[in-house]
């Protein structure tokens, strides 16, 4: 049904009565959404800026050359529009369109809907479907500035305490009192999260897998994540498949700490992210779709030597069978339950002493950032009988 309503003309003087469709009101919650790793919250393929696609209920429009983020009172742009599955190389409509012009669109949709030979209603649907999507898209393009981080220099207080920490006859006792002042639990488990952590600045990075109460090890690890400087520390609560292939930056993985909750609810499908960990690096063969709607293969790189760190609550995980990642069993988890239940009394009852935690947080970040990694050659390893630390392949 279609409803009159009053609109500028494009010289800006005088009005026109204009015939308009229902506007669809876009909820990134409930609109359908394109299957990875086309997923994100406007439901857009994104993969290529300057080529954006938009498919659902048979048809599929593609933005070529991309949406203007200097002229915001148009919104010029390439539109193509097609059927899916394209039967006919003629039931294809491309033409450049203002989305902010009632004149524009109602032509644009009119022969769309003849070239497509689809309703006209169900293409006006579709249209303004994804002038939402792309207006939202734009606006957060338009706004959206690349995380800076600034990394504060210690104090020269600070600094004689971490070079104090560092040539302690008893560094671990140090650095775990230093866990415990900034909240951790159970610092020997932290005490290894951040040896395992500061692998990441080897070649071969080491990776973690916390076994026990998914309760607890979630709590564990996201304590711990808060002692790791913000340029290191990549801490998700879940993660798609995909999205390993597109970063921000080139190096938005190399030499950082990723840690995730758990593993259990990655799913069948995070290959990717299993890949980087048993392999290093991620170098894979896919097909996508050209313009003319036809498969091609296309290589897929993951680069960037990170350290993993995550729970599971199985016995044995597929993780486990690598020389690379460390299993740890909670044990003791009354204690570190008791641990928990009395942060979280000294916390709501006011009398925590949050000063001495976040200089504690300070000191670790400032200590994780001085250690470097350092090349150790052992001269007598080819000398030595390592034969009884070795399991036999054959009995």
């Amino acid at each position: 049904m279609k409803n009159e309503i009053k609109q500028k003309s494009l010289n800006g003087k005088g009005t026109a009565e204009l015939k308009k469709f229902p506007q669809i009101v876009f909820n990134p919650d409930t609109a359908p959404q394109v299957e990875e790793p086309k997923l994100n919250k406007y439901g857009l393929d994104l993969t290529n800026p300057d080529h954006i696609i938009f498919q659902r209920e048979g048809l599929e429009a593609e933005v070529i050359g991309g949406v203007n983020t200097l002229v915001l009172n148009k919104f010029n742009v390439m539109l193509k529009v097609s059927r899916r599955p394209q039967m006919s190389a003629s039931e294809v409509y491309r033409n450049n369109v203002d989305l902010y012009s009632e004149h524009n669109l109602d032509y644009f949709i009119k022969q769309s809907s003849i070239k497509l030979k689809v309703d006209s209603t169900k293409v006006a649907d579709f249209i303004y479907d994804l002038i939402e999507r792309l207006e939202q898209y734009r606006k957060d393009r338009n706004t959206y500035k690349e995380e800076k981080i600034i990394i504060d220099a210690p104090q020269p207080k600070e600094s004689k305490g971490i070079d104090k920490i560092l040539r302690s006859e008893n560094v671990v006792e140090e650095v775990q009192k230093l866990m415990s002042d900034a909240g951790l639990l159970c610092p020997k488990i932290s005490m290894q999260l951040l040896l395992i952590a500061l692998s990441s600045k080897q070649e071969k990075p080491m990776h973690a897998l916390l076994q026990g109460s998914p309760e607890l090890t979630s709590e564990i690890i996201q304590r711990f994540s808060k002692v790791l400087p913000d340029e290191v520390s990549r801490y998700k609560t879940s993660m798609s498949d995909s999205v390993l292939y597109y970063t921000p930056n080139k190096n938005h993985w190399d030499n950082k700490v990723l840690q995730l909750p758990t593993v259990d609810k990655l799913g069948k499908k995070n290959t990717v992210l299993m890949e980087l960990i048993s392999q290093g690096h991620v170098s894979r063969m896919v097909t996508e779709n050209n313009e003319q709607g036809n498969y091609r293969a296309s290589n897929k790189l993951v680069n960037g030597r990170l350290s993993f760190i995550s729970s599971t609550v199985k016995n044995h995980h597929e993780l486990l069978g690598l020389d690379c990642v460390i299993g740890l069993p909670l044990q003791d988890t009354e204690v570190i339950k008791r641990e928990l239940l009395d942060a979280e009394i000294m916390q709501h009852a006011g009398m925590l002493d949050e000063i001495k935690v976040e200089k504690a947080k300070r000191l670790l970040q400032f200590l994780f950032r001085e250690l470097k990694a350092v090349k150790v050659i052992n001269p007598y390893l080819d000398v030595l009988d390592v034969k009884r630390f070795l399991i036999p392949i054959i009995n």
